[in-house]
């Protein structure tokens, strides 16, 4: 019965641990690191247009769902053989 109390008390502290009164911040930047470790800040969310560059970019976002957003790719992306 002590072990009951005591984990239900566990429990009980465990979820209310992560309550929180204070507001949360409310950041509308986007803030993206790029390859070279550059901060990129984006001022709208969310991103409505992408350009593709790069070996395998194209599949990366065309996996992700997002084809119809793009709006640029490189020439090698352009040439397909059949």
């Amino acid at each position: 019965m002590k072990f009951l109390k005591i984990f239900f008390l566990i429990t009980v502290l465990s979820f209310l641990s992560g309550c929180d009164r204070l507001a949360q911040k409310d950041n509308s930047n986007l803030t993206v690191t790029d390859a070279l470790g550059r901060k990129v800040v984006l001022k709208e969310k969310p991103v409505k247009k992408v350009v593709a560059i790069g070996p395998g970019a194209l599949r990366l976002v065309c996996y992700m769902g997002l084809a119809n957003s793009v709006v640029g790719v490189e020439d090698s992306e352009k040439e397909w053989d059949a």
